[in-house]
């Protein structure tokens, strides 16, 4: 009796990795003492892998009637199917491991054929892929097309995207394999290192036994040079950040034009123009909200769960979900993470739909989030709280471009370099973090200027909680406070921006005076039962060094201070869908102070939908 496909397919993986994972033991764990203490935990995954394979064969055997038989294994499909997965996780533990230990020491034995092979095997049986079938045959025609001569691809994408995933299924791919001789990987990473660029390198290049340790660095460089000499070779480089990582190795990759090719994976336009200055990288795009959704089951439920079944509300709140993910893989996965956790009810989805954003910033998180960190982390210091400041924009929203720079100018962010003008390099840094992958063009003018821009909202998140910890920004949503209580906030005395979002106070007077709140910048007041918001004395006025004003969903709003309009950094105020009563007013105080000399007070009004 055999058998169901999809159920076959999932042991034979199982077992493969089960092997895999020995083979790679029996590699590497002679040479290493502390290895050799995880070989009592090997032998103990791959006898709950036999044991399990035994109880799967029992429950589908077990029934004497083909129909039975059929419906109890899908009873019990699902407790299957979730113990496979449990073991794979501990294979990927120990494997860790393994890697872990062996990343501490320096080859000190002979290395014979690639053990990197072995890994990347494991490394990718566990990636899900969706929505990259167009990309992998792109860049596989590129690799073992036109040209001859040596030649490299780029791919270029946010932290998160998907770079690694695709690059690890083209170099896995059967055809990819057979088409080049010798196939070597390296993860580059940030903080990388020559010595160990060749060595991993040497580790998959060279079939000849010899010791590393001893050698210098450049006998190590020439023996990878005759190692692909006359092969046609496929390199890949994982997560470059640095041009000069490039530099360092690309002259021990001979070109015999023989149809070799090297493939880099990197999150930095500057160092993917770099490798190929005469062809453009291949940019990683946003998954769809269909292709989303596939990727949100796959990872909740495992590879072709055959005992599946989505009800139509369940698929509506999953579509909700991963349209709220906004095509980025890694989002998609850490929601994922949260909901394999849950009970699989409309409820406990909706609970995750509706605080989707609350869910980026959890401890279960953070080795997500780690990974865009490193973007940021990587960034020079004047860029970080530009970038940080993008945390005080409204989610899904496009920021044009010249109220991001004012913005920018004003909190004192853009450094003047003569002969340029601030706008001049307020643009550049724009642009930087365009090409660092963390800000996004959104539209365009006729002259290919960026006209609006925006961020993936988990960046967003990841701003306003790395904003809160500096002390730069802070958020307020939810806290259902009387607005006497935001005298607590002005107490605070690095805050500079603050936002009073979704019912952080409520009542209908709010009544500000001069203490407090002596470095704040910028104010988002968003309140639907604020009617009069006074001053309690004329002779100051309160924010002292307020430049940016925004109003929004203030629809009963009758009264603002005047001596808002006399602060002299006093540079926008802007009205999101507020009450005529609040729009005269503003236009008032415009008015005013048009007419004492002050033209630089804007007022933007956006009225309601």
């Amino acid at each position: 009796m055999q058998l169901h496909p999809k159920s076959g397919k999932k042991i034979e993986s199982l077992l493969q990795k089960v092997s895999l994972l020995q083979g790679f033991f029996d590699d590497t764990g002679k040479d290493h003492e502390d290895i050799k203490c995880l070989e009592g935990i090997i032998r103990d995954v791959s006898c709950k892998a036999e044991d399990l394979v035994e109880e799967i064969m029992f429950e589908y055997s077990s029934s004497s009637s083909l129909k039975k038989n059929a419906i109890k294994f899908l009873g019990v499909n699902r407790v299957l199917f979730r113990k496979i997965k449990s073991i794979e996780a501990a294979i990927t533990s120990v494997y860790n491991d393994i890697s872990a230990i062996k990343g501490r020491s320096t080859p000190s034995s002979s290395v014979n054929g690639c053990s990197r092979d072995v890994t990347q095997t494991l490394s990718s049986q566990k990636d899900v892929v969706v929505g990259l079938d167009d990309d992998f045959l792109l860049i596989a025609d590129k690799l073992t097309g036109y040209p001859d001569k040596l030649d490299v691809v780029v791919i270029f994408g946010m932290g998160g995207i998907g770079k690694t995933t695709l690059a690890k299924r083209i170099f896995n791919d059967k055809l990819i394999e057979e088409h080049f001789y010798v196939r070597a990987w390296i993860t580059v990473s940030e903080q990388y290192k020559v010595r160990n660029m060749l060595l991993d390198l040497l580790g998959c290049t060279s079939k000849v036994p010899f010791i590393m340790d001893e050698m210098e660095n450049e006998e190590l460089a020439e023996r990878l040079y005759k190692s692909l000499k006359g092969q046609r070779y496929l390199i890949v480089m994982d997560d470059v950040w640095y041009t000069e990582a490039w530099d360092d190795v690309r002259r021990y990759f001979p070109n015999d034009k023989n149809g070799s090719r090297v493939m880099v994976t990197s999150r930095v336009m500057k160092v993917a123009r770099f490798i190929n200055p005469l062809n453009p990288p291949h940019q990683m795009r946003f998954l769809t909200v269909d292709e989303s959704w596939k990727l949100l089951q796959k990872k909740i439920l495992g590879l072709d769960d055959p005992s599946f079944c989505c009800d139509y509300e369940m698929e509506r709140i999953g579509m909700q979900i991963s349209k709220k993910c906004k095509g980025l893989p890694l989002a998609i996965v850490m929601v994922a993470g949260i909901l394999s956790k849950e009970s699989a009810t409309a409820s406990k989805w909706s609970d995750v739909a509706e605080n989707i954003h609350s869910s980026f910033v959890t401890e279960e998180s953070r080795e997500f989030l780690d990974i865009l960190a490193l973007s940021y982390n990587h960034l020079p210091h004047h860029l970080k709280a530009c970038f940080l400041y993008m945390g005080a924009f409204p989610e899904d929203v496009e920021i044009p471009v010249w109220r991001l720079i004012r913005l920018w100018t004003a909190e004192g962010f853009i450094k003047l370099e003569s002969p340029k003008t601030l706008e001049f390099v307020a643009q550049e840094y724009l642009q930087e973090l365009i090409d660092r992958s963390l800000i996004i063009v959104s539209k365009r003018s006729y002259d290919n200027r960026v006209k609006t821009c925006s961020i993936h909202d988990i960046l967003r998140n990841f701003c306003q909680e790395e904003a809160k910890q500096e002390k730069l920004l802070h958020v307020v949503r939810n806290s259902f406070l009387l607005w006497e209580d935001a005298r607590v906030l002005g107490n605070l005395p690095n805050l500079e921006v603050l936002k009073l979002k979704d019912f952080s106070f409520q009542g209908p007077e709010w009544e500000t005076d001069e203490e407090g709140f002596h470095r704040l910048k910028y104010l988002l007041v968003e309140s639907r039962d604020l009617v009069v918001w006074k001053q309690a004395s004329t002779d100051s006025y309160p924010f002292p060094v307020l430049q940016h004003l925004v109003l929004r969903f203030c629809y009963k709003l009758k009264e603002i201070p005047y001596e808002i309009g006399d602060i002299p950094s006093l540079q926008v105020i802007e009205l999101h869908s507020c009450s005529p009563y609040a729009t005269r007013l503003a236009r008032m105080i415009q008015k005013e102070q048009i007419d004492s000399g002050n033209s630089c007070l804007e007022v933007f009004i956006h009225p309601a939908r």
